[in-house]
Parts: C-alpha cells; structure tokens; sequence
C-alpha cells in the first residue's frame, strides 16, 4: 500500500513539475503546458510499470514470494 500511495503522490508531483516548467519555458496557454504535464505524467507511468516490479516474483493469485 506504501508503494501505491508514493507512486500516486510522484505521478502528481510529475505531472505539476512538468506543467509549471512548460508554463515557465514560454507555453502558449495553461492547456498546453499540460499537455507537457501529460506526457511527462505518461513517461513516469509506464517506466514505473516496466521497472516497478523488477526482482518481484508473483504467483498467479498475486502474492509475492520471498
């Protein structure tokens, strides 16, 4: 449960950081300094998904084993 709420509280993180950097760096309007704020949420998402559960062995019923 740890692991999910720390990784919810990155994704938000990344996605405001992201945002506020576009807003900075000179982005049109709000909507498309998040859509960078999308994408960047996007990226964390799916290398979190990939390198998430590297060394986990699960069984079918999604228990880890130690």
């Amino acid at each position: 449960m740890k692991g999910t709420v720390r990784l919810v509280i990155a994704l938000v993180l990344v996605f405001v950081v992201v945002t506020a950097v576009a807003d900075v760096a000179g982005a049109k309007n709000l909507g498309t300094a998040m859509t960078f704020g999308q994408i960047g949420f996007a990226i964390c998402l799916v290398l979190s998904m990939l390198w998430g559960t590297r060394g986990v062995v699960r069984d079918s019923a999604g228990r880890t084993s130690e």
